[in-house]
């Protein structure tokens, strides 16, 4: 009797056992093969994380060389800080004016946005919209390009309506701020 209920309990603990082992083969696994892919993931991160180190390391090194090279070169083409940005925009919108009436486009409408102040360099827009002809535009954009001051086409959209096409130029001037 003694011999059958040990047989019984061992039964019953083997059976125990069997539940136990599925039990950890449909838990563990899965949660095993979630860590791999997050190790995975991690691994990829770390490999970003090092080379945008590397890279913020070099333009840090880059700056400190060159900086005082590269300010002395631009002042001369950045509107000054005792310019204020009313007067800069007035002045780029002047040149535009000038160059659109004498190549004969026509001037819809502009608009003087609030300027980007930065800490050492502030970022003043003006929107202009004209009409005319594509050569015309051109020679607008490369009157901008050749000025003596650094303006820059921050955006521009173009679209035809009959034979002349409409023109939106967002124009932006820089000044100094230090």
């Amino acid at each position: 009797m003694a011999d059958l209920n040990r047989k019984k309990t061992l039964r019953i603990v083997g059976l125990y056992i069997l539940v136990i082992l599925a039990l950890a083969r449909f838990l563990i696994y899965p949660m095993n093969a979630a860590v791999a892919g997050k190790k995975v993931s991690l691994d990829e991160q770390y490999e970003s994380y090092t080379l945008k180190y590397r890279l913020l390391e070099r333009q840090k090194g880059d700056q400190s060389d060159g900086a005082k090279v590269d300010k002395t070169l631009l002042f001369p083409h950045l509107y000054e800080k005792s310019i204020n940005y009313s007067r800069i925009q007035t002045d780029i919108l002047e040149k535009v004016i000038k160059f659109a009436e004498k190549k004969k486009m026509i001037l819809y409408n502009f608009e003087m946005p609030e300027p980007a102040i930065g800490k050492s360099v502030s970022e003043v827009p003006v929107i202009v919209r004209f009409q005319g002809k594509p050569l015309d535009f051109m020679e607008t954009l490369e009157m901008l390009e050749k000025d003596t001051m650094i303006l820059r086409i921050k955006s521009t959209e173009i679209s035809k309506i009959g034979k002349d096409f409409n023109y939106l130029l967002t124009i932006c001037a820089f000044r100094v701020e230090k």
